[in-house]
């Protein structure tokens, strides 16, 4: 009985009602135009779940300014400029947010990249003094080798050696830059830390 009187009620009626505290006009108002501002909000959003979101928040802002409503002539007209705005405002928000994520994003790569590049050089540099450190012979034979790019064979013609005492001299130059380098290395994380 109470529901068939509401269905006859006018929208400014049910805005009255609304105002002196009635929920069940509310919830007539939301039978009434909710499917509709949905259907709006989701034509410009693209998106059942925020266009779900924004007519919700639409009759959540009705049912907070209730007492102010009065002067409204019409309300489908009211709630369709209302749901326009709060479409449009979430898509600028998400937009806003997405152009953030991105900026930030890009600061965090360029961040990455610097301080990559900086254990980068630094384990360069401890690698360059390692190397320096190898006898004159192989030094000679792990540059050339590794810079240069060189086979066994081909260091071994430059050099006038046998291609297993240069396989040899790889290998002990090898076995010392890794065991050297495993404690530097322990050494740059540990400052890369206390940048």
């Amino acid at each position: 009985m109470d529901r068939m009187r509401a269905d006859i009620h006018t929208d400014t009626e049910l805005l009255r009602e609304m105002a002196a505290g009635a929920t069940s006009a509310l919830e007539e108002l939301m039978r009434r135009h909710e499917p509709r501002i949905f259907q709006f909000a989701l034509k410009i959003v693209k998106s059942p779940e925020l266009a779900e979101e924004i007519s919700q928040d639409i009759f959540l802002k009705i049912w907070e300014k209730r007492t102010s409503l009065n002067t409204i002539e019409s309300l489908p007209a009211w709630l369709f400029s209302m749901a326009k705005n709060q479409s449009i405002n979430t898509l600028k928000e998400i937009a806003r947010r997405y152009a953030h994520e991105e900026k930030y994003a890009a600061a965090q790569e360029d961040s990455f990249d610097a301080e990559a590049e900086m254990q980068y050089n630094d384990l360069k540099k401890i690698a360059d003094t390692l190397v320096d450190q190898l006898s004159p012979q192989r030094k000679i034979i792990y540059r050339m080798k590794v810079e240069q790019g060189l086979t066994t064979g081909e260091i071994a013609a430059k050099l006038g050696l046998s291609p297993s005492t240069v396989r040899t001299q790889l290998a002990k130059s090898y076995q010392l830059l890794r065991t050297s380098v495993s404690d530097q290395l322990c050494v740059v994380v540990l400052l890369s830390f206390l940048r």
